[in-house]
């Protein structure tokens, strides 16, 4: 059984993919965060009762 060894160096469209999905999350986060810890006027604004 053969194995080799996989190129371990990241290109530079990977490293972008990487920094595109770090900042998805990362202002996700904070978007969920905002929504939960104002969840009562998120909620009046859905349904437009206060």
């Amino acid at each position: 059984m053969n194995s080799t060894l996989k190129n371990k160096t990241t290109s530079k469209k990977q490293k972008n993919k990487l920094r595109l999905k770090l900042s998805i999350i990362f202002i996700s986060f904070f978007i969920f965060k905002a929504i939960i810890s104002d969840w009562e006027h998120f909620k009046a604004g859905l349904f437009g009762s206060f």
